[in-house]
């Protein structure tokens, strides 16, 4: 179920001032907190928000943390007209890898596109295509 397009201002606040900050810089913080603070201003609306983060210093190292909230920010900000309540898994899972994408960049994390299996059952799955073929080519 998604989110409604619009949030209560009351409600906003509370879902904001509750954010769960642990990991995040003081920087990445500060960050979130005037964006934030833009958001639930009353003359707040997408453009006016999406300047203020295009207009960020976040630095120039695209790998930082306050780099990829910006752009995660950036992102959802921009986007919540494409998200429908119709849309494919495939389409869901596009947005949402996309915003992945950024939250793990530079951390190690690969994220693997489609249906992986252990080399084990690759390798068992090779063996029973070998034997299968064995057993009908005698015939």
């Amino acid at each position: 179920m998604y989110l409604p397009r619009s949030i209560p201002t009351d409600r906003l606040e509370v879902l904001i001032n509750n954010f769960d900050t642990h990991g995040l810089t003081a920087d990445s913080c500060a960050l979130f907190e005037q964006i934030a603070a833009k958001f639930v201003s009353d003359d707040a609306c997408i453009e006016d928000l999406l300047a203020l983060i295009l207009n960020l210093n976040v630095g120039k190292n695209h790998h930082s943390q306050e780099y990829r909230v910006r752009c995660i920010l950036e992102y959802v900000i921009e986007s919540p007209d494409d998200w429908h309540q119709v849309d494919s898994e495939m389409t869901v899972y596009r947005r949402v890898a996309s915003i992945m994408d950024y939250l793990f960049r530079s951390t190690g994390i690969k994220l693997v596109n489609g249906e992986s299996i252990s080399q084990c059952t690759k390798s068992a799955r090779q063996g029973w295509h070998t034997n299968l073929r064995q057993l009908f080519s005698r015939h």
